[in-house]
């Protein structure tokens, strides 16, 4: 056995991990060997004084409280689309209030005064013909990296608020408010799909009615 031999597998024999033969040809080699039998006999010591050591080191005095009082307060951050899908149930029906008399004022500032019978059902069957194309576009894509079922949760807001809408013009037909109002709501989900669209993945993964489309908004 060479003091090499031994000097890679001190470690081990101390340990007691050798098998029972080199463990023996590792004691009769320390007996015979003044140099192995120190570099042995330091380790042991070493080892020793290693497991005298504390476990844990405690500081002198409790240094958090100086700690704590440097570290900035924290901040609650939420993005836009948390706080919509975490808001009440109020708090959803004041958004799609005011979504609707931001369009309702749109179409009052960029448009003649609210049209009605004909006029009005022919404007609300173009808002929903142009509504469900862009759903059947959206339902034909592949993925969307926004989280689909955010924009879900959003048009079931709009839809309720179309149908409170609905129910509001059968007891007062003809009001140009909500008639106004109900072809918002329609424009506002039509932008919704539209955005989600934007966020669609690339060309290549999208319907050939869809890329055409496309290619005509960009030529115009």
């Amino acid at each position: 056995m060479s003091c090499t031999w031994v000097d890679e597998h001190l470690d081990d024999g101390l340990d007691g991990a050798l098998p029972a033969d080199e463990a023996r040809r590792l004691a009769a080699h320390l007996e015979d060997c003044a140099d192995c039998r120190r570099i042995s006999e330091e380790l042991r010591s070493l080892r020793r004084r290693a497991a005298a050591l504390p476990k844990v080191l405690e500081p002198r005095r409790d240094l958090w409280p100086e700690i704590e009082a440097r570290l900035p307060s924290p901040r609650v951050r939420e993005g836009r689309w948390r706080r919509w899908s975490t808001s009440n149930r109020l708090e959803r029906w004041a958004a799609v209030l005011i979504f609707a008399l931001a369009g309702f004022a749109l179409l009052r500032q960029g448009s003649s005064p609210a049209a009605s019978g004909t006029d009005f059902e022919a404007v609300l069957l173009g808002a929903r013909q142009e509504l469900l194309e862009e759903r059947m576009v959206l339902a034909q894509a592949s993925s969307l990296p926004l989280n689909r079922s955010l924009v879900d949760e959003q048009l079931e807001v709009l839809e309720e608020a179309i149908r409170q809408i609905r129910r509001a013009l059968d007891e007062d037909p003809g009001n140009p408010r909500l008639e106004q109002a109900l072809i918002a709501s329609y424009r506002k989900q039509l932008e919704l799909l539209q955005i989600a669209l934007r966020l669609s993945p690339a060309p290549r993964d999208l319907p050939e009615a869809e890329l055409q489309r496309r290619q005509k908004n960009e030529r115009v």
